[in-house]
């Protein structure tokens, strides 16, 4: 059995495709194909079943596929841990980031890695908060800047870089402008524009509505916070945004009793060695965290 086939194997079950994943590894759709039959021989069952054009794992392959994935991770950590040894930083660093944030508070930090560490290759991707984290426990990518989650996870360890206050802004001249003073029961009774469902900054905003049993109407939801913002400032409803996206002709209206943030930071797999190349992001993207956070 070889690594090869394992990973082959491991593709076509995530993609249910041979020929994405031949385009995934840059071979031969009988290649791969190739690759896992001489698997399924080895082992002396059938890991697909083939239905027309439809790929599916066989109970079999349902087996195989938790332990193929940890069989590949063993080895990638056998080899972070022999590449330290020559202190080096080199190699690959599979990294995501959500939107906002790879766009507003990575720019210069990626700049910065990518001139002093030009041996790594940088896999860079943006993928949701929530996603994210379990494309992390899972091994796909080595380490995330997103939305840190509400609530803790076994697999993960999460450090907190940056605080982001989030406020409720709207177009100024909407109706709430008016007002001296708005409460939350108030708030919930004008459309609003939300992130998706199931996200962690929806359960920011949505928990203390909920606390005091209120439902807020959301006209329309997106997870592109810059989205949410423009059809904020085009007079579709009020949203609750990071208060650093706050900017003509939208104006800030002060909520009685609402006081909102994010936590904004690092994930990684606790069960995973580190490569010398995400050693080197974790100490880069520590040298930027708030002051009040220490180090």
């Amino acid at each position: 059995m070889e690594f090869s086939q394992l990973k082959a194997f491991i593709c076509v079950a995530e993609n249910h495709s041979f020929s994405i994943t031949a385009n995934q590894l840059h071979l031969t759709q009988p290649a791969i194909s190739k690759r896992i039959s001489t698997l399924e021989e080895q082992l002396g069952c059938i890991l697909f079943d083939r239905i027309g054009h439809h790929i599916q794992l066989t109970q079999a392959g349902e087996v195989l596929l938790p332990r193929a994935i940890k069989v590949l991770q063993e080895v990638e950590d056998c080899k972070k841990q022999l590449h330290r040894l020559n202190d080096c930083v080199s190699g690959k660093l599979a990294l995501a980031s959500s939107h906002h944030i790879g766009l507003h508070r990575l720019p210069e930090i990626l700049k910065t890695y990518a001139k002093e560490y030009q041996d790594v290759d940088l896999d860079f991707q943006f993928i949701e908060s929530e996603q994210a984290c379990e494309a992390v426990r899972t091994g796909q990518i080595e380490l995330a800047v997103i939305t840190l989650p509400l609530e803790p996870d076994g697999k993960l360890q999460t450090i907190e870089l940056w605080n982001d206050p989030l406020i409720c802004m709207v177009n100024k001249e909407h109706p709430m402008c008016t007002l001296s003073e708005v409460c939350l029961e108030q708030l919930a009774s004008y459309s609003m524009l939300l992130p998706e469902k199931e996200t962690f900054t929806r359960q920011i905003i949505e928990r203390p509505f909920f606390n005091h049993q209120l439902k807020l109407k959301a006209r329309m939801t997106t997870n592109e916070l810059e989205s949410l913002r423009m059809m904020v400032e085009i007079g579709l409803g009020w949203s609750i945004l990071p208060k650093s996206m706050l900017r003509e002709p939208l104006v800030e209206i002060q909520v009685v009793d609402l006081h909102l943030d994010r936590k904004l930071g690092l994930v990684r797999n606790k069960d995973r060695i580190l490569s010398s190349s995400a050693e080197a992001m974790i100490n880069l993207l520590l040298s930027t965290r708030d002051v009040r956070l220490g180090v």
